[in-house]
């Protein structure tokens, strides 16, 4: 989806359910039994024409009562000869006895439609070529979507500034960007770069930054064949009590112009316009004075943010009008077209210890 397809949208229609925030949301597991046979239906019933999902990347845990290989397993989708490709992730084995797993495949859902897939054994599967390429460079780790492209670092000891997880990314061309990590009042020391699942359809490593007073920072991320973003997801456990850090993204680069959130740009007409008629905000405008007068998270607003900070947050919830939290925000380049955008993909597994 471009920028201006994206934009529009989020302005002329409500946030729609996602069907990947479905899958996230019933966290009970699937049974494999004596069947050895799974049936996996998605079905809209609204039939609404603002209702329909892309293809997504979906997830399904299953728990294993028999034992199975999960390499002699197959995917097909009803009325279907062809197999769907598909990978496992989450493995948990006892003893050497499978227990569970996470079944991930690709579906879209559009308005009104039936998708029914079914997993069963086979005496002889299907191979499925790898939709995700990785390779060395340099302190790097480039992970190729097919989409785009991002550089990751790999394992190394650190001398000075730490390389943050996600350094630059392109698409098929120029590298834009770059990001350190800081820990506050403390020095990384050394990262480790492990790759903990890969197959046809994603790649995933884990990005395990240590420092000398003893704080452990993880970064997982996970790059999907096909999709142009990439999930980061971090896990601060390790970190000692009272310890903060930040991760720092440069994207001068990228001659960013343009921003933009949930309820913005404020304030919204009471119509839908073409993309053209609104009054985007522009990278550098001041809070608009009519924002603080509704604003009520953090009051009062300040008219200028320092050291480049934008007026909105990444964020599970905000009351309403919700101007100050949001869960996307993107921003873009007007004369090249060029976009970088945010947001969180798996609401229910916001956790940040303070709400």
């Amino acid at each position: 989806m471009d920028r201006r397809t994206f934009c529009y949208s989020m302005l002329a229609v409500p946030a729609a359910l996602s069907a990947k925030n479905v899958a996230a949301a019933a966290k009970q597991s699937a049974i494999w039994d004596h069947t050895r046979r799974m049936q996996f239906v998605l079905e809209d019933p609204l039939d609404h024409p603002f209702y329909w999902w892309p293809r997504t990347l979906l997830s399904y845990p299953i728990t294993f009562h028999l034992p199975a290989d999960l390499d002699s397993l197959t995917l097909t989708q009803t009325n279907s000869t062809e197999p769907v490709p598909f990978q496992f992730s989450d493995v948990v084995r006892e003893n050497g006895t499978l227990k569970s797993a996470t079944l991930n495949f690709y579906s879209d859902l559009p308005s009104g439609a039936r998708r029914e897939f079914i997993l069963s054994a086979a005496k002889s599967p299907a191979a499925f070529k790898p939709q995700v390429r990785e390779y060395s460079d340099g302190n790097t780790i480039v992970l190729d979507s097919g989409e785009i492209q991002i550089r990751i670092p790999a394992s190394q000891s650190v001398h000075g500034t730490a390389p943050g997880p996600i350094l630059q990314c392109a698409r098929g061309g120029k590298w834009f960007g770059s990001s350190v990590l800081e820990i506050e009042n403390d020095t990384v020391t050394e990262i480790i770069s492990t790759r903990v699942e890969h197959g046809p359809l994603f790649i995933t490593y884990e990005i395990a930054y240590r420092t000398a007073g003893g704080s452990r920072f993880v970064a997982r991320v996970q790059c999907n064949a096909g999709q142009d973003f990439v999930r980061l997801v971090e896990d601060m456990e390790a970190m000692r009590p009272g310890v903060h850090g930040k991760i720092t993204a440069d994207w001068s680069d990228l001659g960013i112009t343009h921003r933009q959130a949930p309820n913005h740009p404020f304030p919204l007409p009471d119509k839908i316009l073409d993309y053209d008629d609104y009054n985007w905000e522009r990278i550098d405008d001041p809070w608009r004075s009519r924002d603080i007068q509704f604003g009520a998270s953090l009051a009062p607003y300040p008219t200028v943010f320092p050291a480049g900070q934008v007026p909105f947050l990444l964020g599970a919830f905000e009351t309403w009008t919700a101007l100050h939290i949001g869960t996307f925000a993107n921003f873009w380049n007007q004369q090249s077209g060029d976009a970088v955008g945010v947001f969180i993909d798996k609401v229910g597994e916001w956790q940040d210890h303070e709400y």
